[in-house]
């Protein structure tokens, strides 16, 4: 296993939405991932998902690694995302011995991801980071 990263860049349209798919497929776990939203107004919404295609080639978007309604103006944004644990049915989430849920990362399996922002401001720009372990 070794440790990877891509990095991708967004520019918002006039209405302040993004969406920007990164330049090739990751496979592995999620480790963490950075934004430099400094252009970004204050507030801004952003999302990130793996992007899979249904049976008759349709895109469809995995569950949000990341779903972050304030991000913008800050130098860097730093997120660790991780997910419950779910049981072989894949419906309940797995507890320790205390009752909290236990983490788990997210993993990806060959797809490429998604950022999705909204209500960035006019026409500016930002960078993500996704570090990875194959």
């Amino acid at each position: 296993m070794s440790v990877k990263q891509t990095t991708w860049t967004g520019t918002t349209d006039g209405s302040g939405d993004s969406i920007d798919d990164s330049p090739y497929p990751v496979t592995g776990e999620i480790l963490m991932v950075l934004v430099d939203g400094t252009n970004l107004t204050n507030g801004a919404d952003l999302f990130l998902n793996p992007i899979y295609t249904d049976v008759d080639a349709n895109e469809i978007l995995g569950e949000d690694i990341i779903n972050n309604g304030d991000v913008g103006n800050a130098a860097l944004n730093e997120f660790y995302p991780s997910r419950p644990i779910e049981d072989k049915a894949g419906a309940s989430e797995v507890y320790a011995a205390a009752g909290e849920v236990v983490p788990t990362l997210f993993s990806v399996a060959g797809a490429k991801l998604r950022c999705t922002v909204a209500a960035g401001g006019n026409a500016v720009n930002y960078r993500i980071t996704v570090v990875y372990r194959d």
